[in-house]
This record gives C-alpha cells, structure tokens and sequence, in this order.
C-alpha cells in the first residue's frame, strides 16, 4: 500500500511539533534529537513524493513544427457496403442509412417498403 504524500507531511509535522513541545519542557534535551530528526525525515519524504506527483501529472509540451504532417485515420476493416446503392456501413448496421436496403442478406430478411 503506497502513502500519500499529505500523510507523510501530517506525521513529519506532527512527530517534528510534538518533539519541539516535550523538549522545551524537558530537562534532557538530547533525547529528543532523534524524533526531530525523524520528523524532518518525514517532511523531506512528503516533499519528494509530491514533486514527483506534480511532474508525473504534468502535461508534456507538445513542439508543433512548421512542417505538421496530417494525423492518418484508422480504417476500419469491418466496413460493410449496400448492395442496393453501395454507401459503406459500419459492421453492426442492418439497414442502409441511405436506401433502407437490408444488409442481413444471409438471414433472408427483406426490407420494408
């Protein structure tokens, strides 16, 4: 399971401000060196996570050239035809758009008129 990169910086914060608190009141202040240190360790980690979240989300810039080439269409292989008027059909048309021809031929059905 990754962590967000804010639960990193909501433990960093809190592990570096609780550490500051307890070692103002204490009288061994050393002892809570390693806690601050942990906490800034957590901050550095939220920090990174999110650069690296803002580049990976960030949209590429795109260069046109004088020279743009046109982008090619795919074709569809599927592509049926009428036989009655021949306009081209996609593969899951029954009927002709253009004459109303029934294009399930191998079914035997017919048209209405």
């Amino acid at each position: 399971m990754k962590l967000h990169w804010l639960m990193y910086l909501i433990v960093g914060v809190f592990v570096m401000g609780f550490s500051f608190f307890i070692r103002s009141k204490s009288d061994n202040a050393q002892q809570f060196m390693l806690f601050i240190w942990a906490g800034g360790i957590f901050i550095l980690i939220a920090i990174y996570k999110l650069g690296r979240e803002w580049l990976q989300n960030k949209p590429a810039k795109v260069k046109k050239s004088a020279k743009a080439e046109p982008e090619m269409q795919e074709t569809n292989l599927n592509v049926k035809y009428c036989t009655a008027c021949g306009a081209a059909m996609r593969h899951f048309d029954r009927f002709c758009y253009k004459c109303g021809n029934s294009l399930m031929s191998h079914t035997g059905h017919k048209a209405r008129k």
